[in-house]
């Protein structure tokens, strides 16, 4: 499908127009995302005052973005009585899609009439970092489990597996809101399976929160959550899911056994 996930992260701009009488630049950013349907979200940065090289390290999650179409930056400098555009860029979805990701992309900026480069630099441009995942939509779409719940308004889908083909199933978690969250929701009473995330060349942890009551929603009533701790999901394409069965032995302890993994893509 042409539809995708986007983190972006608007670094910075270097070498921006002067753009007030006594002062060089009052910059801030307005990011322009596509969505299919033909619409847009908008997003805007902090304000940074009298700076041609403003820092504004932003990040921005949107799903369900057309991926046929581009992203729309708009530079602008605030004053008191009219706030003015002077550059404007490009981001190219079809090509972040095709790469995968961007890390600290340096985006030359066009000036609009009347404006130029600061004090004779050759360009300005922008400094981005971004990546591109799953829709939403691709994702409901992709998984076909009946038993599956899903809520559009709050971008959220809960779905069973079984990774040793058992009738005591885990539930995995998917909400892509303001940004992807993946946790896992387990329904046995008693605690005989341990499960660990996984992401290669990442340093994460899971955390195990066992709750006072059983809870009830998404369909099904869950005793334990487990989630990712020092999660950053803008470079990954996967996620592992370790999950062992466990049996408790007298003279030492819990004993895995039969340990799988599960693979979400991303």
């Amino acid at each position: 499908m042409n539809s995708l996930s986007l983190n972006l992260t608007l670094h910075c701009g270097r070498d921006l127009p002067k753009a007030d009488l006594l002062s060089s630049i009052d910059a801030y950013a307005v990011v322009i995302v596509p969505i299919i349907g033909g619409q847009t979200k908008t997003f805007k940065t902090k304000c940074v005052q009298d700076d041609p090289n403003p820092d504004w390290e932003f990040d921005l999650f949107c799903t369900d973005v057309d991926g046929t179409r581009d992203c729309l930056v708009e530079i602008w400098d605030e004053d008191t009585l009219r706030n003015e555009k002077v550059c404007t860029a490009i981001l190219s979805l079809v090509e972040l899609k095709s790469s995968g990701s961007w890390l600290g992309k340096h985006i030359v900026l066009k000036c609009l009439s009347g404006f130029k480069p600061f004090k004779g630099a050759k360009e300005c441009c922008i400094i981005v970092s971004a990546s591109a995942h799953i829709s939403f939509a691709d994702l409901t779409r992709k998984i076909t489990s009946p038993n599956k719940y899903v809520d559009p308004s709050k971008k959220t889908i809960v779905f069973p597996f079984s990774p040793h083909g058992d009738n005591t199933q885990l539930y995995i978690k998917i909400s892509a809101g303001k940004r992807f969250k993946i946790s896992v929701l387990d329904t046995s009473e008693f605690r005989t399976r341990l499960v660990m995330f996984e992401v290669a060349g990442k340093n994460i942890t899971s955390q195990i929160i066992k709750l006072k009551e059983p809870k009830k929603k998404y369909g099904i009533c869950y005793y334990r959550k487990i989630k990712m701790k020092k999660a950053d999901i803008k470079s990954w394409t996967s996620v592992n899911l370790l999950v062992s069965n466990c049996s408790l032995v007298a003279t030492k302890g819990f004993f895995n056994s039969n340990s799988q993994f599960y693979t979400i893509n991303l």
